[in-house]
């Protein structure tokens, strides 16, 4: 009898231990491992510029309907000085004056002075906003070109008109008909004054255009966020020579000349 033991099957066979349960389940085991680490690259991977502009023109959009998005106020005072001259029988006075040279009331002179202050709100249009001012830094910032910002609407607050009229010459004589004409000229004087100031101050002034672009950053921070970009930070180009580095909060936000 040999004592030696006889080899088993899979040994004699020279076949892997492994059943093929085992191996599909190993290889099963190592498809799931690829998939999870390719959809976690996927998910680290940043929305690219399509998307980002996108996000930001659809959502300013969407919440202003009336497709003008009010971004501030300005506090406006707006003095008007509006005067009436005439002359009343010159053929006269000329005459008079022959005689009495220092005779000056053949002329009359009325003139209102009024003084109103005002609020002036400002903003601009989003359908001028379009994708080629957006787009994405090297640095993950989002670059955002502002549109110029106009006047939306004026409020004058007559309750604190303040009004002064004076008169010379043979108008100190006329009826209240002259005075009141010109109270009214002065009045309707305001509105295009206001508007007039306001635009002056939005082409000078850098004040507004940091408000605009801190309300723009509220509103497309969130949308950003929902799209994929956990921090969103901002670069707002905000003048020709200026422009707004503007971190995760607004009163981060801090100038800095373009270079």
């Amino acid at each position: 009898m040999s004592d030696s033991a006889s080899p088993s099957t899979n040994d004699a066979t020279g076949r892997s231990p492994w059943t093929a349960r085992q191996k599909i389940a190993a290889w099963g085991g190592v498809v799931v491992g690829l998939l999870v680490a390719v959809a976690v690259a996927v998910w680290q991977v940043p929305p690219g510029a399509a998307t980002v502009e996108r996000t930001v023109i659809t959502t300013l959009q969407e919440e202003t309907p009336a497709s003008f998005l009010v971004t501030g106020q300005l506090d406006i005072t707006v003095e008007q000085t509006v005067q009436r001259t005439a002359s009343v029988a010159p053929w006269f006075f000329n005459a008079v004056r022959a005689w009495a040279p220092s005779f000056d009331w053949d002329q009359g002179t009325t003139q209102a002075t009024v003084r109103v202050p005002g609020t002036v709100s400002y903003g601009f249009n989003v359908q001028q906003l379009s994708a080629d001012m957006i787009d994405v830094a090297p640095d993950g910032r989002i670059v955002v070109e502002l549109p110029p910002l106009t006047v939306h609407a004026v409020e004058p607050h007559l309750g604190q008109m303040k009004m002064r009229t004076t008169a010379t010459g043979w108008m100190q004589l006329a009826s209240t008909a002259a005075t009141d004409s010109v109270k009214a000229r002065a009045l309707r004087t305001l509105q295009p004054a206001f508007e007039k100031q306001a635009r002056r101050h939005l082409q000078q002034a850098t004040q507004p255009r940091i408000n605009t672009a801190q309300a723009v950053q509220q509103m497309l921070t969130p949308a950003l966020r929902a799209a994929g970009i956990d921090t969103p930070t901002f670069r707002f180009q905000i003048r020709n020579d200026l422009t707004l580095h503007a971190p995760e909060t607004p009163s981060d936000s801090s100038l800095h000349p373009t270079p």
